[in-house]
This record gives C-alpha cells, sequence and structure tokens, in this order.
C-alpha cells in the first residue's frame, strides 16, 4: 500500500505556500521525486512476500494482481550453467523483466552445484573448486545488480538434502566466498541469510548452525532470515520465534546474542500445504499470522510457500493457487489483508487471547462451567503436545476444528471425550509422568465408547470421514515409540 498520508502532507503545503512562488515550486519537486520513488522503483517498503521459484508471467500476474511486493526467486546454479561455461540466462531475464515492469522487488537464493562442479554429486554437495561458485556468483550478480538488491546464500543448508556438509564447510566454501564475490561488486548490495530450517534433530540444530553463521559471517550479513514451519498453528510459531520451547532457545535469543538485533528480520519461508490441512484451514493460517505480524516487530517481512502448487511424484500442495492457477482461500486472504479489508481492530480474538477453536465458538454459550471445561481440555492438550513426539499430534492437528464442532454439537461425545481428558490428567496427576496412556486399558476403552458414538445414525453424514481419521489416530498411538518422563 502507498503512504498516502505522504500524500495529502504534500497536497497540504503545496496550497500554504502557494503565496510564495520559490516554496511552492520545492513542494512540487518534491511531490515529484515522491511519485517517482514510490512507482518507478520497486515496492521495497512492502511486509509482503511469496515464494515463486521461477513461476511463469500468468502465475506472477496473480502475484501482482493480491498485491503482494516481493517475490523470492530461484536462481539456481544447476539450471544456469549446466555445462561449464555455457550459460542459459532465459527464465531468469524474463522474471526480472516482469519483476521491472510490475514494480515487484526480488529477494534471489543463489545455490545447488551442479554436477560437472562436484565430481558428479548430487547438488548438495560443494564444487570442488570454490573458484567455479565465485565465478557463477560474480556472473550473476553484474548481471542482474541493476535490478536484484537483495540476495540469498543457499537455501537450509543445516538440512542433508541441500547441503551435505557441517557448518564449518558451509561457511567457509559456499556461505563467504559468496558473500566477499557480492559485496566485491557492489558494497550497497544486501546478503540476507543464512535461512535455515527451523530443524532439531541431531546434526541439523538450527540453533547451533545460527549462531556459528553469524558469528563468522557478521560483516557480511545484512539481513537475518530464517525459516519456520509449524503445523501446530500461529501461536506456536511466534513462541518458537520469540520464547522458545524447552531447552530449545528462541530464533531472537540466538540473534540478539550474536548481535544482530539491530538488523531486520524476515521469515524467507512458512505456509501450511492443503494435503495436511483442508484449504480452509490454510486460509485461518495465514489470517492468523498476518494478524499476528501486525502486533509484533517481528519479523519485518514474510515470504510465504509458496505461489502455485507444483506437480510432481514428491511434491505437496503449499501453494495459495491450485496448479490451473485458480484461486485457494489463502490467496483472497492474502490479497484482501494487504488491501486493508482487514483493519487492526482491538478485538477479542483467539490470537490475542490465546483461544483455542473450542474456545471460540462457545464464547455466547450461557454454560460457564462448560467453558471452563473446555478450557481445562485445552490446557491439558497443549502440554501433552510439548511432552509426545509423535505422529498422533499430526493427525490430530488436521481435524481438531472439526472434531471440536462435532464435540460441542452433540453433547454425548462431549462428555466422553472430557472424560478421556479427565482420565489422562489424572493420570499424569497421580504418576508424575506420561507412560504410554493409550495403552491403558481403561483410557482405551474410552476412546472406543467415543468412536462408537460417532458411529451412531443420528450424527451428521460428515462424521462419518472424521471418524475414519480419529480411527487413524486411535492405531498410531499404538506406535509410540518413546517413553518421556514430565517433571513436576
Amino acid at each position: 500500500m502507498k503512504p498516502s498520508w505522504l500524500y495529502s502532507f504534500f497536497v497540504y503545503f503545496y496550497y500554504f505556500f502557494n503565496y510564495n512562488k520559490i516554496m511552492k515550486k520545492l513542494i512540487l519537486m518534491l511531490f515529484i521525486l515522491f511519485i517517482f520513488i514510490n512507482f518507478v522503483f520497486p515496492n521495497t517498503a512492502s511486509q509482503y512476500g511469496i515464494n515463486v521459484h521461477t513461476a511463469n508471467n500468468k502465475v506472477l500476474s496473480k502475484v501482482k494482481s493480491a498485491g503482494i511486493g516481493w517475490i523470492r526467486v530461484d536462481i539456481l546454479w544447476t539450471d544456469i550453467e549446466r555445462k561449464k561455461g555455457v550459460y542459459d540466462f532465459s527464465q531468469i531475464d524474463r522474471i526480472v523483466r516482469y519483476a521491472k515492469t510490475h514494480n515487484l522487488s526480488i529477494l534471489a537464493i543463489m545455490g545447488k552445484t551442479p554436477d560437472w562442479a562436484n565430481g558428479g554429486r548430487s547438488p548438495a554437495y560443494p564444487p570442488k573448486n570454490i573458484n567455479d561458485w565465485k565465478k557463477f556468483v560474480s556472473k550473476i550478480v553484474r548481471r542482474y545488480s541493476g535490478t536484484i538488491k537483495y540476495w540469498e546464500i543457499w537455501n537450509e543448508p543445516n538440512l542433508k538434502d541441500f547441503f551435505a556438509f557441517d557448518k564449518d564447510i558451509f561457511v567457509n566454501k559456499i556461505f563467504l566466498p559468496a558473500a566477499k564475490t557480492i559485496k566485491g561488486i557492489n558494497s550497497k548490495l544486501f546478503i540476507v541469510g543464512p535461512s535455515l530450517s527451523n530443524s532439531t534433530t541431531q546434526g541439523n540444530e538450527w540453533y547451533f548452525w545460527m549462531k556459528y553463521i553469524l558469528t563468522n559471517c557478521k560483516n557480511y550479513i545484512d539481513i537475518v532470515s530464517h525459516h519456520i514451519y509449524e503445523n501446530r498453528g500461529v501461536l506456536y510459531l511466534y513462541e518458537t520465534l520469540n520464547k522458545g520451547e524447552g531447552l530449545t532457545p528462541s530464533v531472537l535469543e540466538i540473534v540478539e546474542e550474536c548481535g544482530f538485533s539491530n538488523k531486520p528480520f524476515w521469515i524467507t519461508e512458512t505456509g501450511w500445504n492443503t494435503a495436511y490441512f483442508s484449504e480452509d484451514q490454510q486460509a485461518e493460517f495465514y489470517l492468523d499470522f498476518l494478524k499476528k505480524m501486525r502486533s509484533q516487530e517481528l519479523p519485518s517481512k514474510v515470504f510465504f510457500y509458496e505461489i502455485i502448487d507444483i506437480t510432481g511424484q514428491n511434491s505437496l500442495p503449499w501453494g495459495i493457487l491450485r496448479t490451473n492457477r485458480t484461486e485457494k482461500p489463502a490467496y483472497r486472504v492474502y490479497r484482501d489483508f494487504i488491501a486493508g479489508k482487514y483493519p487492526d481492530e482491538d478485538d477479542d480474538d483467539e490470537i490475542n487471547n490465546e483461544k483455542c477453536y473450542a474456545e471460540k465458538v462457545t464464547l455466547n454459550s450461557t454454560s460457564i462451567m462448560r467453558f471452563e471445561r473446555i478450557r481445562k481440555m485445552k490446557k491439558f492438550r497443549n502440554n501433552v503436545l510439548k511432552y509426545l513426539n509423535n505422529k498422533i499430534i499430526n493427525d490430530y492437528y488436521k481435524i481438531e476444528n472439526e472434531i471440536y464442532k462435532i464435540t460441542i454439537d452433540d453433547s454425548r461425545i462431549y462428555n466422553k471425550i472430557t472424560n478421556l481428558i479427565g482420565m489422562i490428567d489424572e493420570y499424569i496427576d497421580e504418576n508424575g509422568y506420561l507412560l504410554k496412556p493409550f495403552l491403558d486399558k481403561k483410557i482405551k476403552k474410552n476412546i472406543l465408547d467415543v468412536i462408537s458414538l460417532f458411529k451412531q445414525k443420528d450424527l451428521s453424514k460428515k462424521t462419518d470421514t472424521y471418524l475414519i481419521k480419529l480411527e487413524n489416530i486411535i492405531k498410531q498411538t499404538k506406535n509410540i515409540r518413546e517413553i518421556i518422563n514430565i517433571t513436576k
């Protein structure tokens, strides 16, 4: 959105100083400069971006139509220099032309080694000769530095699928050579990084990687970037960002510890795919994220993943457009939010007050007792999900809202589920730890009783679909692989 208050400012002073011809000309010149900056130069002030890879112009037109100001573009070594010294710039040239014509800012991400440069290995392996990498970076940056001002070096290097070695090799053979090359060409270009996955698995821990990269590359990184995917919802995502979880530090703790608190912080990947969630749920997550972002200082920019679903054997539908370019609800939510159709109201929504879906839909209930019991359900759920690492968590979140709807619509199911929650809660209180609770005979029987209620004919037909999903969750509980102690 354009800063309309500045427009009003110029108009006011133009008429106010009408009696002074010199001042009038000065104000008019400033106004022309304002128009030039805002309409000729890319819209770098926009907070809103999206990952587009190398999308075609019809897809890019949907980005423009939504009012999204930034696109994150893949400039991959494997695609551009498939044979040593032979370059194909056609796709990137097209995207850069489109962006320049349509006032889109570009965040470019470079990476992936072609097989000729690393001895025939996968793109995750670095080149044998660093000079090949530096030459590619130089070629790209010199070609596009007039249009592209923001550069990311590699994608999620803490994951073995993207980079095969440890962080010291990444810094010395990939990041620093590229960063020094970029700054050597134009010191006013911005380096964005380190663009890590938020993984906490052994060897991939983002916090070790981030601390190492920020410490060793502090003279080159202008904007800190990170990737956060959180299936449990937006509140958990922001807790990861701001507070951390358990022994895992928050992202901002590491940023501050490394002396980067005065630098901009961007999330360059986040999103929810519609194989995992419904399209409506994806839209709800987008809106929740955008509302929360509006009330926070960080991130200062977000690039959702991604603009359109990608076809392929291992591809998941992360897009806000379907493969035929039709709009999912999340596209419309993003477009309307940018257009200002979701005003910043001081309302009592679930994001500001951390209410779960069940609380939201029962706000008008006359039964305070029932409301408090649902509150307890949420509190218990959050406690269990902190300590239980299993596919059951992911399956649960797929159908959480629908389960709550059915639960509240049918008092029998509501009573059964609250009894189940109470039984497990009591089990934890008595024992001080969670010991395969779903395998306990009494609890398992209670769950089966809940399922039997779902089978009754007087419930909606839609319930049958969720019955199958619920039964799958119950089956998953048999595969809990670890016993986790919970200290009081």
